[in-house]
C-alpha cells in the first residue's frame, strides 16, 4: 500500500498567526487542530508539517527562538497524542529565490527523500495562496483553511474549508 500524504502549514493554520512569531508562549494550537491532525494519522496518512519562516532571513528571529516555537508546537500536539511525521522549514525570504520557500517544490522534495512516498494523491493545507499551490508540480491536491490569512482569500477551483478540521474531513470522506 502506497503511503498517503498530508502537507500542513504552520502558522494560520495548525496554529494562531502571529506574525514572525518568535516566543514560544505565543504558540496557540487553532481549536480542533490537534484532534484533526490525529484523524489524519488514525486514517493511515503521514502527515508534514511544512512551513516559510522568513523571520530567520529577515534577522526577526534566531533559529534557537524558531527552534524554541518549534518545540513548543511538537510539545503542545504531543500532550494530545499527535506526533509529525516529518518537519520541514524554509528560513530564506521570497527575494532569496531558493527552491525551499513555498510554494517551490523543495521543502516536498525532503521530506519525500526522507519518507519515500509517492506525491500524486497526496494534500497541503494551507491558509495562504502559497501554500495551496505548493503541490501544483506533482499532480497533489492544495486545501484552502479560512483560519489565519485564509479568511481574506478566495482561490477559484481550490477546495476552501473554514479550518483544518473540515479540510481534514473531506480529505477522509473524499480520499480523492
Amino acid at each position: 500500500m502506497e503511503k498517503k500524504v498530508v502537507f500542513v502549514d504552520r502558522d494560520g493554520t495548525v496554529i494562531e498567526e502571529r506574525n514572525y512569531l518568535s516566543n514560544p508562549e505565543g504558540v496557540a494550537l487553532i481549536p480542533g487542530a490537534a484532534k484533526a491532525l490525529k484523524k489524519l494519522k488514525e486514517n493511515n496518512y503521514d502527515v508534514v508539517l511544512v512551513t516559510n519562516q522568513s523571520g530567520i532571513a529577515l534577522k526577526l528571529f534566531t533559529f534557537d527562538e524558531l527552534a524554541s516555537v518549534q518545540n513548543r508546537l511538537v510539545k503542545l500536539l504531543a500532550d494530545e497524542g499527535f506526533v509529525f511525521d516529518d518537519i520541514q522549514i524554509c528560513p530564506h525570504k521570497s527575494e532569496d529565490n531558493c527552491e525551499c520557500r513555498k510554494p517551490k517544490p523543495g521543502l516536498v522534495k525532503q521530506s519525500q527523500q526522507k519518507l519515500n512516498f509517492d506525491l500524486n494523491g497526496s494534500y497541503v493545507i494551507g491558509d495562504r495562496e502559497s501554500d495551496v499551490r505548493l503541490l501544483d508540480f506533482c499532480g497533489g491536491t492544495g486545501i484552502l483553511v479560512q483560519t489565519g490569512y485564509g479568511a481574506n482569500i478566495e482561490l477559484h477551483g481550490v477546495p476552501t474549508f473554514k479550518n483544518l478540521s473540515e479540510a481534514v474531513d473531506w480529505i477522509i470522506e473524499c480520499n480523492c
